[in-house]
């Protein structure tokens, strides 16, 4: 008992300490303006979100372990829980990821745009993936090429891009097309690129289409 009460006045002593700081409540201020500025906005925008979501889980758990108005504490543990468990498992490792994909592809297909008499000098996978459906070229709008106006273009899958094809060609997109239309020689091409450079934060353009004609070193075809 002697032993609580000496550690209680030590804990006391310690916060009575700190207490002293003003810049403890400074700090606290300055947390709350935080918050309230840049968290809370997104919090708020999330919460009909996380409140939807949460509704559904309590409805399925209902419907799965409830029998005539009462609670089956054994469908519940074999046969609620379990299957909660694996759908939200199944949710955040493969829909989720997937969905994200998707509208990563799409903001892609939308900022879809033509560049004409761009030279490449050969295309081949990135080093490192293990997918084989990531691909990498080079190249520069204007000869010669230099450290300054050198490009490097990603070329990876993309579903919308295939989805829209399926439905009107009858076919899909395989990136590993694109990057075998690209000869390994100086060539000048027409390509269709998607996104943006960004060259501070290593972001690269995807190439999606491309035709290419070999030239020589002089620029002629």
């Amino acid at each position: 008992m002697k032993a609580l009460k000496t550690i209680g006045a030590i804990i006391e002593g310690i916060a009575n300490f700190f207490m002293q700081f003003t810049w403890v409540d400074d700090a606290v201020k300055i947390v709350k303006l935080m918050y309230d500025k840049y968290a809370a906005p997104v919090v708020n925008f999330f919460k009909p979100v996380v409140a939807w979501i949460w509704s559904g889980y309590v409805w399925a758990f209902k419907k799965m372990s409830f029998v005539d108005g009462e609670l089956s504490h054994k469908r519940a543990a074999t046969f609620a829980v379990p299957v909660l468990l694996v759908s939200t498992w199944f949710t955040v490792y493969h829909v989720i990821p997937e969905a994200m994909d998707y509208m990563r592809d799409g903001a892609g297909v939308l900022t879809e745009r033509e560049h004409k008499g761009i030279y490449l000098t050969g295309a081949g996978p990135v080093p490192g993936d293990t997918t084989e459906t990531l691909f990498m070229a080079k190249g520069c709008p204007k000869l010669p090429c230099t450290e300054d106006n050198a490009n490097y273009y990603h070329i990876r899958e993309n579903s919308v891009k295939s989805t829209i094809l399926f439905f009107t060609k009858g076919t899909i997109y395989y990136p590993e097309e694109v990057e075998a239309a690209i000869p390994d020689q100086l060539s000048k091409c027409d390509i269709t690129v998607q996104w943006f450079r960004w060259r501070l934060f290593r972001v690269y353009n995807v190439l999606s289409e491309v035709s290419c004609m070999p030239i020589n070193e002089n620029g002629q075809l």
